[in-house]
Parts: structure tokens; sequence; C-alpha cells
């Protein structure tokens, strides 16, 4: 069967349709879990903040280039510098939250690569990818 917009479609395959849609609305509101699905949520986002936060306590201490905060000293810091940044310029106390949080995430960082990670098989797979995408 053909995918998208079918308005020529026979009415005994709209009926079966309607018929499996039917029995899918029948399966999740008698099977589906709410508490089931926020654990599994809860499990899987704290598993990709753990890699998140880590990954911002590496870029900021450096271990794959520059450490972050230095770049942020050498190009955002400077707003008397025409060149940096080209965009999205902020004012020092705007620039000094923005600095206070990464400061914070970076903290959380290091702590929590200090504690028992979860082991392996406690957690939801597949593994996830945390992603910054436009609202829609």
């Amino acid at each position: 069967m053909k995918a998208g917009l079918n308005i020529a479609m026979p009415p005994a395959l709209v009926s079966e349709l309607s018929e499996y849609g039917a029995e899918a609305g029948d399966k999740l509101r008698d099977s589906f879990n709410l508490d089931e699905h926020r654990w599994r949520r809860f499990l899987v986002a704290i598993e990709r903040l753990t890699e998140t936060v880590d990954n911002v306590a590496d870029a900021y201490d450096g271990n794959d280039g520059e450490p972050f905060g230095e770049f942020l000293e050498r190009y955002a810091s400077r707003p008397d510098d025409a060149d940096h940044p080209l965009s999205y310029r902020q004012n020092k106390v705007d620039l000094q939250l923005l600095r206070s949080r990464a400061d914070d995430l970076t903290a959380l960082g290091c702590k929590w690569r200090q504690e028992p990670q979860i082991p392996e098989g406690k957690l939801p797979r597949p593994k996830t990818d945390l992603r910054i995408t436009p609202k829609p």
C-alpha cells in the first residue's frame, strides 16, 4: 500500500484501517502505564544529562583543545573589540551570568565524575542523544 493522502481509497480499506486505529486506541487506553513511561524517561534524561555535563566539564578543562573558559575570555569578553563576537554580543552583566551558568555546569560535571556511575544494564537502551534543535 502507498503512503500519503489517498482520497480515492476504497470504502472497505477505510473501514479496515479505522478498525486498526480503534484497536490501537483501545490498547493504548488499557495497557499504557504512564508511571512506567515517566520512570523510563527520567532514567534516559539522567543518563543524557550526565554525559552532557561531563562533556561541558571536558570542554572547560580543555581536554579537547583550548579550555572553553579561556575561549570566552579571549572571544566574548572584549566588547570593545569590533571583531568579537560577530553576533549576539553580551554586556558585562549578561556575560557574567552566562559564565556563571557554565561554571555551575562544569562543577556539576566534575562532581558527578567523582560519584559512582549507574551500572550498565540498569538504564534503558538504546542509548540516546541530547540534541539542540529549533522549536517548531
